[in-house]
């Protein structure tokens, strides 16, 4: 996130950081479910999207509009919400 992405938790503005290139693999490999979209997370019906152009990464999930999101509190540095209408793709299971 650096200086682009915060979070507002309990009244207070903080910084998403996190250390260059550290961070969780994925496994799409799952052939119980082959061409089932990947939830964002385990009991939750939104699935995993992730941002597509270049210059910029991030992965969220897809809400009721076909955004992909954050959940709420995670803002840009001018204060919007983390909300792409487009520009981002889905995951299916391999």
């Amino acid at each position: 996130g650096g200086d682009d992405i915060s979070v507002i938790q309990s009244g207070t503005e903080q910084r998403l950081e996190s250390q260059l290139n550290k961070f969780q693999w994925l496994s799409l490999w799952s052939p119980a479910h082959l061409g089932e979209r990947v939830k964002a997370k385990p009991g939750s019906e939104q699935n995993l999207c992730s941002i597509t152009g270049d210059g910029f990464y991030g992965a969220g999930f897809i809400n009721d509009s076909g955004q992909c999101v954050q959940v709420a509190g995670i803002k840009w540095s001018n204060g919007l919400d983390w909300v792409f209408s487009s520009g981002h793709g889905q995951y299916s299971y391999k």
